[in-house]
């Protein structure tokens, strides 16, 4: 599995940090793009949170087609404009 980083940025989209562009909030970068003086920057500088995760196959993941469980047909109907202002 292959490892990617997880980092929190608490500065507005946009900050740059270890050669990457970073969006405020959560971002997720494969851990190999980082050389290992990039590595140290992210992890030393204190607007970012940085952890190593897993990338882990979606196991939850539906792979039968079906958008929901729900396999009634129903229709929606609209009335029209005309028998609206009736």
């Amino acid at each position: 599995m292959a490892k990617r980083l997880q980092i929190l940025c608490s500065a507005p989209t946009g900050y740059r940090r270890g050669g990457v562009k970073l969006n405020n909030g959560v971002n997720q970068i494969a851990a190999d793009k980082f050389t290992q003086t990039q590595m140290q920057q992210l992890k030393a500088d204190p607007k970012l949170s940085v952890s190593e995760i897993e990338d882990k196959p979606d196991s939850s993941a539906d792979s039968s087609g079906n958008v929901d469980g729900d396999t009634s047909s129903s229709r929606v109907t609209r009335k029209s404009k005309a028998t609206a202002a009736e």
